[in-house]
């Protein structure tokens, strides 16, 4: 499972769903899972 910082951005969020093909990407924050953000959310799929 891939995740991605909080503190990232989201051109970075999408860049890592377009790569691996991913609907779904763990939002973490000192390692733990702070949430989850969607294709949808960020590409209108």
């Amino acid at each position: 499972m891939l995740t991605i910082d909080g503190n990232e951005s989201m051109f970075k969020a999408r860049q890592m769903m377009l790569d691996n093909e991913l609907r779904h990407l763990v939002v973490t924050n000192s390692g733990k899972q702070i949430g989850i953000v969607t294709s949808k959310e960020i590409l209108g799929k």
